[in-house]
């Protein structure tokens, strides 16, 4: 299982993308760990760690995506990076 990480540059969120080959399914996790760049206090981590035990996942919210649904997202995103982040970088220069 390969998995990556990308931290929402305000430091509170953190997305988590998994990918299974064997079943050729993409698994996208979203966590909250900090507010506003501060991280949690002790209260906010006990209930946190109390959510992991009793929910058995740390996420707060989550995806599941299969090989279609996949290419598809990979395509818009390639998409909206030709037309938007390529013409960003082309104005710039």
């Amino acid at each position: 299982m390969q998995k990556l990480y990308l931290e929402c540059v305000c430091h509170t969120e953190l997305m988590q993308l998994e990918y299974e080959a064997d079943d050729d399914i993409l698994y996208m996790s979203y966590y909250t760990y900090s507010r506003k760049g501060n991280r949690y206090g002790i209260m906010n981590r006990l209930r946190h760690i109390w959510r992991i035990i009793r929910e058995r996942h740390p996420y707060s919210d989550g995806i599941v995506l299969d090989r279609a649904e996949k290419e598809k997202r990979i395509k818009a995103l390639n998409k909206f990076k030709r037309t938007h982040i390529v013409k960003k970088k082309g104005n710039m220069s």
